[in-house]
């Protein structure tokens, strides 16, 4: 489904998703820099990252392989202490801690 499949949240990928941030900043004043944390994930591999401009949550893969598989999907929980936390996602749905 993509070029990227399998990819980590590297220095590229981090200056990309910086570079999208700061546009959205500048249109929406009301984030502020270093408050700001973007989850997402598509084909690449599950990671988190942080820069001076937001910290990056990664919840891998959520387009299967040819065969239906899930092979690095995670479902990501963040508790009151703001610690994430990636649990593995088979495609089933199921009660998530």
């Amino acid at each position: 489904a993509s070029v990227d499949r399998g990819r980590a949240l590297d220095s590229a990928l981090v200056k990309h998703a910086d570079d999208l941030m700061r546009m959205v900043m500048a249109s929406e004043p009301r984030l502020v820099a270093g408050a700001t944390t973007l989850v997402f994930g598509h084909t690449h591999v599950k990671g988190s990252a942080e820069s001076a401009t937001a910290r990056y949550l990664n919840t891998g893969g959520w387009v299967t392989n040819p065969g239906g598989e899930w092979p690095d999907a995670y479902v990501l929980s963040i508790d009151a202490a703001a610690v994430a936390r990636f649990i593995p996602y088979d495609g089933r749905v199921s009660h998530v801690e």
